[in-house]
């Protein structure tokens, strides 16, 4: 349950979970959970990003610059976290700034298949084909076995 309100961005939520739970049966796990939802409030891009979307995608890209800009050693981008949020925000119809995170990632993990397939599917949720097929081209070449890739990239060329 805690897992789940983490993925849909409800981190105080979850972390009230993960308390009761390792107060009722103590373990490594739960532990860990509380230490990685610590971190993440502490230095975690993504975080702060979903934090500053509240007030609107100006604000959101207001943080991100000042955090890109920022040289503190606790900040830290991380391409799970930022696939998270980019899908938290699909789910709630915020299609413009689940573009904005899903573009952030595939820039800073370019290498990685998973970002750009992400990337992919947010543009197909904003209307935006060409841009669409240009990421899941992208997806595939680094990862020629993604079928979902193939399977959405089918459907736009037609």
């Amino acid at each position: 349950m805690g897992n789940l309100f983490f993925n849909d961005g409800e981190s105080a939520r979850a972390e009230e979970y993960f308390r009761k739970a390792q107060e009722l049966n103590p373990d490594p796990y739960f532990a860990g959970r509380l230490e990685a939802i610590e971190r993440m409030r502490k230095g975690s891009v993504a975080h702060a990003l979903s934090e500053a979307m509240k007030d609107g995608l100006t604000a959101a890209k207001t943080r991100l610059a000042d955090l890109e800009k920022s040289k503190d050693p606790r900040i830290h981008f991380d391409e799970r976290e930022f696939n998270a949020l980019g899908y938290q925000l699909l789910r709630q119809d915020w299609v413009g700034q689940a573009v904005l995170v899903f573009e952030l990632n595939a820039r800073r993990y370019p290498d990685s298949w998973n970002t750009h397939d992400s990337l992919g599917e947010a543009y197909v949720k904003a209307g935006q084909t060409k841009d669409a097929i240009r990421s899941f081209e992208r997806s595939l070449r680094l990862n020629p076995g993604n079928a979902n890739a193939k399977k959405i990239l089918e459907v736009l060329r037609r």
